[in-house]
């Protein structure tokens, strides 16, 4: 009876290590395939896959506070957020770029008289985007484009320079007043062609 107990106890023990085996074991490919960053203060980001450099430390490129509107032709000129993004490893990865709302930062954000800010919509916010040496692309409604900048493929070894410009639409009237917008770029890869969700 005694034996019989511990080869249960072993079978037990066998196959919840296996179990654990396998959980590990899926976890891992799936980040392998799978990569989010959010991009920060700091310059150099690395996930699996890919490294992130912010190559501008023009902080307040991705803030919109104390802004007011402008046409497309002044929003233009304003001072480009700046990274480059390397592909590290050997395979092709399909990627996103978007501008999140920073939420700690609009929890820290407090006006003059000690209220808190109030979030700008990004329906009001236009950007452009240049991949490389190229053109900036036509301005576009950031909040129309579900506030994704562009989506690529980027092959094994590349390295991609990104551009980013935001202002206030010029046809936001008085309600945008006083009103903060702190972005926050994410970066998210997937091996090979595959759709990245939205």
């Amino acid at each position: 009876m005694m034996k019989h107990r511990k080869r249960l106890i072993l079978l037990v023990i066998t196959v919840i290590i296996l179990i654990l085996m396998i959980i590990l074991l899926v976890g891992n490919s799936f980040g392998f395939f799978r990569y989010v960053k959010k991009g920060e203060v700091v310059n150099i980001i690395t996930i699996k896959g890919i490294e992130v450099e912010i190559l501008n430390v023009e902080k307040k490129a991705l803030l919109l506070e104390n802004s007011y509107p402008v046409s497309d032709n002044e929003g233009m000129n304003h001072t480009p957020f700046e990274f480059k993004m390397t592909n590290t490893s050997g395979q092709d990865l399909s990627y996103s770029i978007r501008i999140d709302i920073d939420d700690d930062k609009m929890k820290e954000c407090i006006l003059g008289d000690q209220t808190p800010c109030l979030e700008l919509s990004t329906n009001h916010i236009r950007y452009t985007y240049r991949k490389n040496d190229g053109s900036y692309i036509e301005p576009r409604n950031l909040g129309q484009d579900g506030n994704i900048i562009t989506t690529d493929i980027i092959h094994g070894k590349e390295s991609v320079i990104s551009s980013i410009i935001l202002w206030i639409d010029s046809e936001s009237g008085n309600e945008i007043m006083n009103q903060h917008f702190h972005g926050l770029i994410r970066v998210e890869a997937i091996q090979g062609d595959q759709a990245l969700p939205n």
